[in-house]
Formats: C-alpha cells, structure tokens, sequence
C-alpha cells in the first residue's frame, strides 16, 4: 500500500470520528423539558399556570411568543419476535414559550392533541423528559392581535340602542297633565333601571 493511500484512510478515519461526534452531539443537546413547576392555589376560583422549563433558549432560535410542538420518544418491544422495532416519536401537545434567554426557556401549555388520531399515551399531558422539536417552531399570531388591539387607545364607546318611551297612562285623574298647546321634551329612559328622568 502507498503512502498517499495510507493518508487517504487516516483522513477518512478522522473525518468518520469528527462527523460522528457531532452527531452524537446534537443528539446529546435536543431540546427537552427538564422541571415542571406550578404555584398552589389560595382558593379555589384562582387560576394557576404551569410553566415548563426547557434546556434550550436564544441559541436554539427560541423566542418568547412562539409555540413549539412537544414529542415523546416511545420504546417499543416486540415479544413475538423478542427484540425491539425502534422508538416511537409521538406527539403530546404544544408550548407557548413566555420566556426565553441563553441556555433556558420557559414555556406555558398551549394545547394538548386529541388522541383519536394520534397513537395513544399512557400520560396524555406534557411532562419532565418530553422533547421539543424546535423546527416546528411559529409565532403565535393572535397574541400579537390581542397584544396590539388591548394597547390602543379605545374608541368612543358604541352607542346603546334606547327603547322607544312607553306611553303612561294612570287610572287616576289627578296624576294626568292637562293637554297644553306647548310639548314638554321627552323623558329619556335610563338604560337598565326601567325608570325616567326627566
């Protein structure tokens, strides 16, 4: 053998060693869920969140304000034959991401998927160890909606349909005014009350 074919090898050897390190290590660095935390409620019509600490941030292209789909990696078994097919990638949900900085993220449930087309799980919720497939990344286009039309300043309010005034007629005669050439204004009904002023 040559000494130009021995190099040859040595390069494609240490080329094979390098390309397999960094695919070791981007698998080693996917983006999971690490803690799951959520405040106790006070009483019981207190709402609480539940935010999801994520091991990726600003250096994984996350940004506050995007949802990023949530898989689970399955193990399966085949007893029949004895040995196992592979894992199973399923989807559990989606995240909302509220924060986001170099190194940590923290996310809040958007969605959870309906199971009727979907494998089924045996926890159906997004949990510490489920993954996040940051190429499924969007930005949530109705907070910003919400966000911008809450931000500005509100027009003049609508104005409220008044009923037509109902004419009052009393059974008494002393409580009816006597007919006069000049009209008073109309009474003007307040809404709601059923009473007018005049």
């Amino acid at each position: 053998m040559s000494v130009k074919a021995k190099e040859g090898k040595g390069r494609l050897v240490r080329a094979l060693a390098v390309t397999s390190l960094l695919v070791t290590s981007s698998a080693a660095y996917a983006v999971s869920i690490f803690e799951v935390r959520k405040r106790l409620p006070m009483s019981n019509d207190e709402q609480t969140h539940r935010d999801f600490y994520l091991n990726g941030g600003v250096e994984s292209g996350l940004k506050s304000g995007m949802i990023i789909r949530v898989t689970r990696q399955v193990t399966l078994y085949d007893s029949y034959q004895n040995k196992s097919p592979g894992d199973l990638v399923v989807p559990v949900g989606e995240l909302k991401v509220i924060f986001a900085q170099k190194g940590v993220s923290v996310a809040r449930l958007y969605r959870v998927y309906d199971r009727s087309d979907l494998p089924i799980l045996e926890e159906d919720f997004i949990m510490v160890g489920d993954e996040v497939d940051v190429g499924s990344a969007r930005m949530d286009r109705g907070s910003q909606k919400s966000k911008s039309s809450s931000s500005s300043h509100p027009g003049p309010p609508s104005p409220v349909p008044t009923p037509a005034p109902a004419k009052i007629e009393s059974a008494t005669s002393a409580s009816v005014a006597p007919d006069t050439e000049q009209q008073l204004p109309t009474p003007t009904p307040e809404v709601g009350t059923g009473t007018y002023l005049p």
